[in-house]
């Protein structure tokens, strides 16, 4: 090999090294959950908001990142994260983030309420227990009502099917 590939060769070799062990000494890589969340709650910017709540779905550790998307879904006034929020929330099928789901299903804005209703149809198999009908449109009374009882189906079998506490649907 002619000397001037060994020498290109050795520099792109130290300057990967540099990268990687810059990257490695300057913390880069992924913010902490919980960092993740202060961002998603409080950014100024709508966009870095999504980022964050959208890096936090990314995240495949149920324990790890469970309490900061449902910390999310409680807190945040931005209905596009909260709607991330509850999508990224779901993956790990657990049941006991069904409240959370019914509690936005009384959010203001429709696309939460589309889509804890989407959500909870997947947590719940296909349909909502005791053939209840709810539709994101209608009165506000109406959706409570359903609301009301899902939660009270919730409180009452608390320990439902057994589905729903297999886990993380992730393969870790």
């Amino acid at each position: 090999m002619k000397p001037i590939y060994w020498i290109i060769l050795v520099v792109a070799v130290v300057i990967s090294g540099a990268y990687v062990g810059w990257d490695y000494l300057a913390g880069g890589g992924t913010p902490s959950p919980d960092k993740l969340a202060s961002l998603a709650l409080s950014a100024g910017d709508s966009k870095e908001r999504i980022q964050a709540v959208t890096a936090m779905t990314a995240i495949k550790k149920k324990d790890v990142v469970m309490p900061h998307l449902q910390r999310v879904v409680k807190e945040s006034k931005d209905p596009e994260v909260v709607v991330i929020a509850l999508h990224g929330m779901t993956a790990f099928y657990d049941y006991q983030t069904i409240p959370l789901y019914i509690d936005a299903l009384n959010n203001p804005e429709k696309r939460v309420r589309q889509a804890a209703f989407d959500d909870l149809i997947l947590q719940y198999g296909g349909e909502l227990p005791d053939n209840l009908d709810y539709d994101p449109d209608d009165s506000a009374e109406a959706r409570a009502g359903v609301a009301r009882r899902l939660l009270e189906i919730f409180n009452d079998k608390p320990s439902l099917p057994a589905l729903f506490s297999m886990g993380s649907t992730w393969i870790e």
